[in-house]
């Protein structure tokens, strides 16, 4: 669970009295691993309170910014709602807080199949969406203060594996390339499936701008691989993806973005959870991510879109 704050009736009531809801219930929310999420069952309609556990406020304000800005343009994004001082971020206890519309629907994980093909066409919506702003900095990245941690971790092995893949792939973060809005973390537990051709991507917290390639190297890593890389279920993301953006992307440097993002999250895993403790789902460890990466290599060939 993701709940970093400890959420009581009067503290849910305090935030949702500056947006004028009156709540009758509310359920904190699994899933995640960076805010502290809740229900709110109000007169008013049904309402997610987001408290963002890792952004200042100013970082919080720009993120709230954003989301609405991609909202505006008839993106598949959660409408941000705003106070009865007009703005769209109150905060508790020094930590930026959103209240957003709650999208009906369901998660599943593994994503299914058939929802592959519209959910690359819907990124690809994403990524064309124009006159899109956000002053946030990339997030998906292994800066030099990283690379300098991770070779100080006590597991030299992994270390060393990340910094040798790291060499070879770190080309795709240094274009000079136009960037375009990005979600940044589309793993099944982001995507709320509303109908066969209805997708609404949740979570943002990790979006910019960034190169297009990033984030669909992003969702390959969370989409269409289990233990495993599926080459099957990238020729539908992929396939969806370039039948809104024929032109935009060139498959070599999404196989190594596939691999750069893998080990920005390999290296978040290990810094989260470190090398002691033991994984209820061995799949989401630091470790399984090597298989990942070999089985994108080894089977990118098998990609044909």
């Amino acid at each position: 669970m993701g709940a970093f704050t400890s959420l009581d009736s009067a503290i849910v009531g305090a935030i949702a009295a500056e947006y004028g809801l009156h709540v009758s219930e509310f359920h904190q929310l699994s899933g995640g691993i960076e805010n502290t999420n809740a229900l709110m069952v109000a007169l008013e309609g049904n309402f997610v309170l987001t408290m963002l556990e890792k952004k200042d406020l100013a970082a919080g304000t720009a993120y709230a910014a954003y989301l609405h800005a991609l909202a505006d343009a008839g993106l598949p994004v959660p409408r941000i709602m705003q106070c009865r001082a007009g703005a769209q971020v109150t905060s508790y206890a020094g930590k930026p807080v959103i209240v957003s519309e709650y999208v009906a629907g369901r998660c599943y994980d593994p994503f299914p199949r058939e929802f592959l093909f519209h959910a690359g066409a819907t990124l690809a919506h994403v990524h064309t969406a124009q006159n899109i702003t956000c002053p946030l900095p990339p997030y998906l990245r292994l800066r030099a203060s990283h690379l300098a941690e991770i070779a100080s971790f006590a597991d030299a092995e992994f270390a060393e594996w990340v910094l040798r893949h790291h060499q070879r792939v770190r080309y795709v973060v240094e274009s000079g390339s136009v960037k375009v809005p990005i979600h940044g973390d589309l793993f099944p537990d982001n995507i709320i499936v509303r109908g066969p051709n209805d997708l609404v991507f949740v979570d943002w917290d990790d979006g910019s701008l960034d190169y297009p390639w990033i984030d669909v190297g992003m969702a390959i890593i969370g989409l269409c691989c289990r233990e495993f890389f599926v080459p099957g279920r990238a020729r539908l993301f992929l396939g969806g993806y370039q039948s809104v953006a024929p032109d935009g992307l060139d498959m070599g440097i999404v196989r190594d973005a596939a691999i750069y993002v893998a080990l920005f999250t390999s290296y978040n895993r290990y810094r989260r959870r470190g090398t002691s403790q033991s994984y209820a789902d061995p799949r989401r460890s630091y470790r399984a991510i090597a298989g990942v990466v070999s089985s994108v290599q080894e089977q990118w060939g098998d990609v044909r879109v």
